[in-house]
């Protein structure tokens, strides 16, 4: 399953009528199935990897917000409720989305529970209301332009009016719960990181395991948490084994090695299964060439036999080098205290110069904002001459 478009209003501090859509722009040739692309059922094509960049507070992390939710309606058929997810009173969405050789449209308006206990609403689900189910069968004469009209509208009406947990988007799916995403957890803490990054590490296979140890630290041999508790097997080349604690590990691990366990456990895993996987600033997690390395793997059809999906932010620059396409590349923008978002392929730039050439430069408004950063120097040399001023 793959969303293909979603559409929203009154969701966080998303402009309205937000709008994603996954399915390219420009023209596929033979070369994007090389490494980009691949085709759904054999007709349609979808990115390996979706990009989003921008300043600070300019919505990347809430586009990623809105996919993972999106994703989460159509695999459990719930929404918890979430205070912060609404800017209004309810929340305007529709769904496009992929299963089967079959496309469907999902469109609802989730509003608040009612009543909401204050402080005690972190388990109350969201409630689906106004809910309409269109579907229409791949074929091969679906061409972008007219892909997301002329669905067939389902009759819903055994369906009752108001519902916190939909069988509607349930019965397109199969019997048990199918994980089709998954997200690279924010470490929170060093423990968290040492704890969870190793415990994803322990299922994959030894090799495995090994390898993505050597990348993020080439002196760790063993790196195994114990079962039933919170100690791990140690070991550096050179060294005798021990059993030591996560307190232990955060105080000798760096901090790439630590988040790029949760990184690279978790990508792989979505890899192994054909996951849609998102992370949000990558850069965050591990140095620029091995995000530009994980960003290869997902779209080297050799490995990801699969087709998982990468979903990522990143202030990189140079990251998006890597990839040769536009058209799955967003820019998030704040216009007024609205996040707006609108494709690199939009913008009219020359196509020869380099994405990061081009975003350096600010031509896509996502740079740091020249006068602010004069102000703060300015005012900085101010306060700290006023500071030696009074210490005098």
């Amino acid at each position: 399953m793959h969303v293909l478009r979603i559409v929203v209003s009154g969701f966080c501090s998303l402009a309205n009528d937000y709008e994603l859509t996954f399915l390219p722009r420009a023209k596929c040739l033979e070369n994007d199935y090389e490494d980009e692309i691949f085709r759904i059922n054999g007709i349609i094509d979808y990115p390996h990897t979706i990009a989003f960049i921008g300043k600070n507070a300019s919505g990347k992390s809430t586009a990623l917000r809105l996919i993972e939710t999106a994703y989460h309606i159509l695999e459990f058929g719930r929404l918890e409720y979430e205070s912060n997810m609404f800017s209004s009173d309810k929340i305007n969405m529709v769904i496009y989305y992929e299963k089967d050789a079959v496309a469907y449209r999902f469109s609802f308006t989730l509003v608040k529970p009612q009543p909401i206990d204050e402080g005690d609403d972190r388990f109350a689900l969201c409630s689906f209301v106004n809910q309409k189910f269109a579907h229409k069968a791949f074929s091969g004469s679906i061409s972008k332009k007219t892909f997301f009209e002329d669905f067939t509208e389902d009759d819903l009406s055994e369906f009752p009016p108001v519902v916190s947990d939909t069988a509607l988007v349930k019965s397109t799916l199969p019997q048990g719960s199918e994980i089709v995403f998954s997200r690279c957890p924010d470490s929170g803490s060093d423990r968290f990181a040492i704890e969870y990054g190793s415990k994803l590490l322990s299922t994959l296979s030894p090799e495995l395991q090994s390898d993505i140890l050597r990348l993020l630290d080439d002196s760790i041999e063993v790196l195994q948490p114990l079962p039933d508790r919170h100690d791990f097997r140690f070991k550096r080349k050179g060294q005798e084994e021990m059993v030591v604690t996560s307190y232990f590990l955060s105080s000798v691990l760096s901090g790439g090695t630590k988040r790029g366990l949760l990184l690279f456990a978790t990508a792989s895993r979505a890899l192994i299964n054909g996951r849609s996987f998102a992370v949000d600033e990558i850069e965050k997690n591990v140095h620029k060439d091995l995000a530009t390395s994980l960003i290869h793997i997902f779209n080297d059809p050799s490995i990801n036999k699969k087709n998982a999906v990468l979903i990522f932010s990143t202030h990189y620059t140079e990251v998006l080098d890597s990839l040769r396409r536009r058209d799955f590349i967003f820019v998030c923008q704040n216009k007024n205290g609205l996040l707006q978002t609108k494709n690199l392929y939009d913008f009219d730039v020359r196509s020869e110069i380099s994405k990061s050439n081009l975003i350096n430069a600010n031509a896509f408004d996502t740079g740091v904002n020249y006068d602010s950063s004069l102000s703060f120097r300015k005012d900085l040399v101010h306060e700290i001459s006023c500071d030696r001023r009074r210490n005098d």
